[in-house]
């Protein structure tokens, strides 16, 4: 057997991700804020008023989930990533002995979204650029894009090397 091309990394929680919804808690915030506002000011209708008081209650809503989210953002303890010696990318959660293999469902210059290889709707890894050594994230976003390539095409449906 030989050398896997990258081997056993642990996903840290990541900062970007942090920020990213952060960011976009306070836009809500400040949204919903600038919405109350309007609705609290005389209005011509009575329908105009509510119409802002009930966007101004879902853009509160939307900030407090966001801020939820970002509170817990960041990798779950003890995932782990490796691509083995025949190309596949394997994934580690923390008690668990056999790794899973996973495929790319979607890829970005920050953020890869893998899911199990075996079914469709798995639940979701999110590796954002910072949550991994720049060399590991670029190994992985290679593999991921070669993946998503040889699918599209149809040359592999499984999207794993043959």
């Amino acid at each position: 057997m030989s050398e896997p091309l990258l081997p056993r990394v642990p996903i840290a929680a990541s900062a970007l991700a942090r920020r990213l919804i952060r960011s976009a808690a306070a836009l809500s915030l400040f949204t919903g804020l600038m919405l109350a506002l309007a609705a609290a000011l005389p209005a011509d209708a009575v329908n105009q008023r509510l119409l802002l008081g009930t966007l101004a209650l879902v853009a509160g809503g939307a900030a407090s989930v966001l801020l939820r989210r970002g509170a817990t953002c960041g990798a779950e303890p003890g995932l782990a990533l490796a691509i083995d010696s025949d190309g596949r990318l394997l994934g580690w959660r923390a008690a668990q002995e056999a790794p899973t293999v996973l495929r790319a469902r979607s890829i970005s210059p920050w953020v890869l979204v893998l899911v199990p290889a075996g079914s469709p709707a798995g639940s979701p890894w999110t590796v954002w650029r910072d949550s991994l050594p720049p060399a590991a994230f670029r190994r992985l976003g290679a593999l991921a894009r070669w993946q998503l390539q040889r699918t599209a095409s149809g040359s592999n449906p499984g999207g794993q090397p043959a």
